[in-house]
């Protein structure tokens, strides 16, 4: 939005004329404080990621000035959500320094549960291990500086965070075995993997991660990823890599339960579903967050460490929605939380990992 005009003040002030609550009850010189703050959000990396991302209103068939109000009545309940949050969780940090702060939380949470929708289907493709796994009494484990541990990653305007995901713990399975780190493609499981879902209208990590232990893949350097701008899933292009890649993972495996997530991730970064599409991860910043509505998973994302914040006990997630968003990228989720059947954010639902080599 450019410098507040008189259009937009003229605009503001008959909007701002049946003034109730909320919104409607700021003073034009509130709403001129807030359209210059709105204005300092939009040059930020959050407020930018926003616009590349194309998390920001559209005209459409709305005026220029409509548009801009509907940008600062967005803005101001996206100030009044991270209030909320903070009053609500005060050992977790909330933020507007977030690419997402314009979207709606219906909005946002459709954005989310795009990438997941076909995975219930297909959770079946892989082995289950019922069994309880053995954990070592380790206070913490933290996987975020080993050399395996892959860069922050932005799935962009693609539904596919199974994706990435499943080849997140695949890279650093194979790292871990062979000491060689390596940048799979990912736009090889979007456009090709039609196994493992929809592409960018979602998929299954687990369905992913099997096709990542048996089939040999396309480097990122030969197979950039590009359905994260495109939004489309894209002609399969594998056959004209120059050279392939066969991981040296085991089989993809699925357990169940928080004792067994860290179980597993005393070995090795462990994907796990979560529900994400909550203001909750919407404007985290920082800190551990200790609720969320936990109802349904829609998100797949790499937990690599737990431990313990403040005297709260913790997972730290590596998300794929670019070091912009979060702790750089990161959040916390605090472990073992009480009246939480599959843990915070549905954590501990269905941990995933490779079968070490």
């Amino acid at each position: 939005m450019a410098k507040t005009t008189p259009i937009l003040l003229s605009t503001l002030a008959l909007a701002l004329t049946n003034a109730q609550s909320g919104f409607e009850a700021l003073t034009l010189d509130d709403a001129h404080a807030l359209a210059n703050e709105l204005e300092a959000w939009k040059a930020t990396p959050a407020g930018q990621a926003a616009a590349t991302l194309g998390l920001l209103p559209t005209p459409s068939k709305l005026e220029s000035t409509e548009v801009e109000v509907s940008e600062l009545e967005r803005f101001f309940a996206a100030k009044e959500a991270v209030a909320r949050l903070q009053r609500e969780q005060p050992s977790a940090i909330f933020s507007i320094a977030t690419p997402f702060a314009l979207l709606t939380a219906d909005e946002f949470k459709a954005t989310v549960a795009r990438s997941f929708e076909q995975s219930k289907r297909l959770r079946e493709d892989m082995q289950v291990e019922t069994r309880q796994l053995q954990a070592i009494g380790k206070n913490s484990v933290d996987w975020t500086t080993h050399k395996c541990l892959p860069e922050v990653r932005n799935q962009g305007k693609c539904g596919s965070c199974y994706a990435f995901a499943a080849v997140a713990v695949a890279e650093f399975a194979h790292c871990l075995a062979t000491g060689e780190k390596v940048d799979v493609a990912v736009q090889q499981l979007v456009s090709c993997d039609y196994r493992s879902g929809g592409g960018c209208d979602g998929g299954s990590a687990n369905a992913a991660m099997d096709t990542l232990s048996r089939m040999p893949m396309c480097l990122a350097a030969d197979y950039p990823y590009t359905s994260g701008t495109t939004k489309v899933n894209g002609e399969c292009k594998s056959s004209a890599c120059p050279t392939k890649k066969q991981l040296k993972i085991g089989s993809a495996v699925r357990t169940f339960g928080e004792n067994n997530l860290v179980a597993s991730l005393q070995l090795r970064p462990t994907a796990v579903t979560v529900e994400a599409g909550n203001d909750a991860w919407r404007f985290y910043k920082g800190g551990v967050v200790t609720s969320c509505p936990g109802k349904r998973s829609d998100h797949a994302v790499l937990a690599v460490a737990y431990g313990t914040e403040n005297g709260t006990a913790y997972y730290k997630i590596k998300n794929s929605w670019g070091p912009n968003w979060g702790d750089n990228g990161y959040i916390k989720l605090q472990r073992n939380a009480p009246n939480t059947s599959s843990g915070m954010c549905n954590v501990g639902e269905g941990p995933m990992y490779h079968r070490l080599r």
